[in-house]
């Protein structure tokens, strides 16, 4: 985990596009991790008492989905 970290970490600082604010994008990006790690088990909460234990494979895998679609709408990285 630390050597993905790593890596993640300094792709990010390859990509950043004004590096006088370094700290901002690394912030929001940050920010980023932080909300979806937060808001993950009131999801999921909600999911079990609406529809079951097992609707939350199904979830799971539509944001899945959704990520990799985002993922594959980017097409460059600038500098």
């Amino acid at each position: 985990m630390g050597i993905w970290n790593s890596l993640d970490n300094l792709l990010n600082l390859e990509v950043i596009p004004d590096k006088e604010r370094v700290a901002f994008f690394l912030g929001v990006y940050n920010l980023g991790n932080t909300i979806t790690q937060a808001l993950a088990p009131v999801i999921a909460a909600a999911v079990i008492s609406i529809a079951g234990f097992s609707a939350i494979f199904l979830v799971s895998f539509a944001f899945a989905m959704i990520g990799g679609l985002c993922i594959l709408n980017i097409k460059s990285v600038k500098r």
